[in-house]
């Protein structure tokens, strides 16, 4: 059996396994996924698992218990030898081993893209998984539970501070959840009230959501403004030291929660491997979603995803040409990736096949229907030409090759050549025990073509 490597277990990590599970029989192929967790996070609903409106349950989707036929590794891949089918995999606890593979699917997703900004690593939360929601949610409620018991002043003004870094998708939603979130939590506390607390978002672009077009994202500006929050366009942070945060433009004040979601970038594993990646350390992949470099395909290497730089073939535009990188994206290429494995593996089994027939009994027809399937593929794109037979002048779905007949001697023109093959043989009337109906008669008129 082929033995098939996952590498991530994200969305389309998750789905090409699903869909492989569904499309492959048992004997076909061996999936193997490895993700260095034991389940798939629905990444979109993280702002709401942090503003507290949806159990974190609810986001989740345990490996396991999804896929059944499937074989789940809770561990990371850390280093990739295409060249040698190999990929090591390195557990929590325990030593690393070598892993052999036949086809590799490369989804490790993306992680957050951090820079060189003082107090950031020790500040700011992310927001990528399920432990960084749920833990941006407790830093607000203890926040809030602690201010109740202050007087006015700056103690209780740094704690009622909300920053959120970044003003993409994931930053405005987690703003306005947070937001929304604060709003319930005043009304537990009578002491307090939405006037004391503080939300600011910065971006350092002079828009938010560039995945929309400006006209909205220039009403979501205003939206949140007259909501009393805070946008800071065409600003950068400079420092968080000890929550003490200090902007681009001068702006100075204190904030005990800062959310970094400031962009993303491929998964470090790409910088252990043989794989071609991209300027900016990401997976180069054609439409069919296989791996390509300077000189054509990659054999044996696919790749979906967040890792990937996936040609947009919409509208040519995306993010700089390709694709957005989405959940509603990896799902899709998560189920084009299985399609188009797939097929390659039939493909595979139906050459070794039609290769093993002949040399086992030469010039004897292939009875399996996929072969046929094969031939007649063949013949569609090159006429007079097959594909599924490496050898002999005879293919085994019982057509001769190109400029040869069942003998060895050389046919007179392409149509002859196929002229002994199973699909072009007329078949003979059917036989019926009572008279047939209108539709019967009419396909029994039908011509046949020889």
């Amino acid at each position: 059996m082929r033995r098939i490597l996952i590498v991530g277990g994200g969305y389309a990590g998750f789905y090409t396994a699903k869909r492989l599970e569904k499309w492959l029989g048992r004997r076909e192929a061996e999936v193997t996924m490895v993700d260095p967790l034991p389940y798939m996070t629905y990444q979109p609903f993280l702002p709401e698992v942090a503003a507290g409106s949806m159990d974190p349950r609810h986001a989740l989707v345990n490996h396991r218990r999804h896929l059944k036929r499937t074989k789940v590794v809770t561990a990371r891949v850390s280093e990739i030898r295409h060249a040698d089918r190999q990929a090591t995999i390195t557990p929590a606890v325990g030593e690393p081993w070598d892993f052999e593979y036949d086809q590799i699917v490369v989804t490790a997703g993306a992680v957050s893209r951090t820079f060189p900004i003082p107090g950031v690593a020790d500040q700011a939360i992310g927001l990528k998984n399920i432990e960084e929601a749920v833990a941006i949610r407790d830093r607000m409620t203890d926040n809030f539970a602690k201010a109740s018991n202050l007087p006015a002043g700056p103690e209780r003004d740094r704690l009622l501070t909300t920053v959120v870094v970044g003003g993409g998708f994931a930053g405005v939603e987690v703003f306005g959840e947070l937001r929304s979130f604060a709003s319930a939590l005043v009304g537990q506390y009578p002491q307090l009230t939405m006037a004391d607390t503080r939300f600011h978002l910065v971006e350092a672009m002079g828009r938010i959501m560039p995945e929309v077009s400006e006209r909205t994202a220039r009403w979501v500006v205003r939206n949140l403004e007259q909501r009393d929050a805070i946008v800071h366009l065409d600003t950068q942070l400079a420092s968080a030291v000890d929550g003490k945060i200090e902007l681009s433009t001068g702006d100075n004040f204190e904030a005990d929660l800062v959310i970094w979601t400031a962009g993303v970038m491929a998964n470090p594993v790409l910088r252990n491997t043989d794989l071609p990646v991209e300027e900016r350390g990401r997976l180069r992949v054609q439409a069919d979603l296989r791996v390509i470099d300077d000189n054509g395909v990659v054999d044996d290497a696919w790749g979906a995803g967040d890792v990937c730089a996936v040609p947009d073939l919409i509208d040519g535009q995306g993010v700089q040409g390709f694709t957005v990188p989405n959940a509603q994206h990896a799902v899709r290429q998560g189920k084009l990736l299985a399609k188009n494995i797939v097929a390659v593996l039939r493909d595979e089994r139906t050459r070794e096949y039609c290769t093993a027939t002949w040399a086992r009994s030469p010039g004897s027809a292939c009875t399996r229907a996929s072969s046929r399937a094969a031939c007649s593929r063949s013949r569609a794109s090159s006429p007079g030409s097959c594909t599924a037979a490496t050898t002999g002048s005879r293919c085994p779905c019982g057509s001769a090759r190109s400029g040869s007949s069942a003998s060895g001697s050389s046919t007179s023109s392409p149509a002859a050549t196929w002229s002994a093959s199973p699909r072009a043989r007329p078949r003979a009337p059917r036989s019926w025990s009572s008279p047939p109906g209108p539709r019967a008669e009419r396909r029994l008129l039908r011509p046949v073509s020889s």
